[in-house]
């Protein structure tokens, strides 16, 4: 029993921590990614396919890319890299703290029916 539910805390924690790591590494580029598509979305057919061509020309980290997005209103989409992690970082920390509410439940559920058990048999 004691082997078991070493293993359950073990296996706990490393899923905790892979989840962290999966949200740390791809969830910043969907969350960029998504911006980008919005403000696409949010400019005139015209603007669009220059701003295609500006991206299939010169790449998404051109000046000239830059340069475009800011006479078209792209400074209210910017994201502060830091704050931007930050939130990731805290919703990482609110899922983990989910999973390891339930885990726990589940972990101390056996726990909790020995020391039902024993407190019968002390009766």
């Amino acid at each position: 029993m004691i082997m078991g539910l070493r293993a359950r805390i073990a296996l706990s924690a490393i899923l905790m921590s892979v989840i962290a790591a999966l949200v740390a590494a791809f969830a910043p580029d969907y969350v960029y990614s998504l911006r980008d598509q919005l403000f696409m979305a949010s400019l005139a057919p015209a603007e669009k396919m220059q701003l295609g061509r500006l991206l299939e020309t010169s790449g998404q980290c051109s000046p000239l890319v830059y340069d475009f997005k800011m006479d078209h209103g792209f400074a209210p989409w910017r994201l502060n890299y830091g704050w931007a992690l930050g939130g990731l970082i805290g919703l990482t920390a609110i899922c983990c703290a989910g999973f390891a509410v339930i885990s726990a439940g589940r972990i101390a559920a056996p726990i909790e029916a020995i020391a039902s058990s024993a407190r019968k048999i002390a009766t």
